[in-house]
């Protein structure tokens, strides 16, 4: 290491010398400051800040928000494809009329709506 030049090394010594006098006369500013570098690094500094946290709860209320939104539709379907898993009938009754299934030798009617009549 080089060392450090007397003139350097007397002005090192002036600053610090300084600083203490500084601290003598204002005892409560060292406590100040400090609370000042703890709240800039727990909060402002660091993957876990302050600004990271709003960011978080900003997401949070969205998804939450998306999750109010879709959750009736997941339980309204849900709720059908329960029945159609454990209801025979309701699943012969949808393949017949969503799907235009038929028995085998069964004949399959379709009836149309009266809207296509062009007198009305």
């Amino acid at each position: 290491m080089t060392e450090l030049k007397p003139k350097s090394r007397d002005r090192i010594r002036a600053a610090l010398s300084a600083l203490k006098a500084f601290s003598r006369r204002h005892p409560s500013l060292r406590y100040i400051i400090t609370g000042v570098l703890a709240f800039v690094l727990i909060f402002l500094v660091g993957d876990s800040n302050l600004f990271n946290y709003l960011r978080n709860e900003r997401r949070k209320a969205f998804i939450q928000s998306e999750y109010n939104r879709y959750r009736p539709q997941y339980e309204a379907d849900s709720a059908r494809l329960s029945d159609i898993r454990d209801n025979r009938e309701h699943i012969e009754r949808i393949a017949r009329e969503q799907y235009y299934m038929h028995i085998p030798g069964e004949e399959v009617f379709v009836l149309a709506p009266d809207s296509l009549d062009p007198s009305k």
